[in-house]
């Protein structure tokens, strides 16, 4: 088995973990901005963080460690 051989197989894990990897980092950037959607409609609109909470279906204790 030669190098070139080995490739098929080398680029579909690398096509996997790069898929995985994106899809992982979506995922952390679509709950970052959850997260700063509700501090900022807490803040400028001067909403109770037990409200937001409850309609982003988010912990009230995720929302306050982003208040401070």
């Amino acid at each position: 088995m030669g190098a070139s051989e080995d490739l098929p197989s080398y680029q579909i894990v690398m096509e996997r973990g790069f898929s995985k990897g994106v899809s992982q980092g979506l995922s952390q950037e679509i709950s970052q901005g959850i997260i700063d959607t509700a501090t900022m409609m807490i803040k400028e609109f001067s909403l109770s963080v037990e409200a937001v909470a409850k309609k982003l279906n988010i912990s009230i204790e995720e929302i306050k460690r982003h208040l401070k």
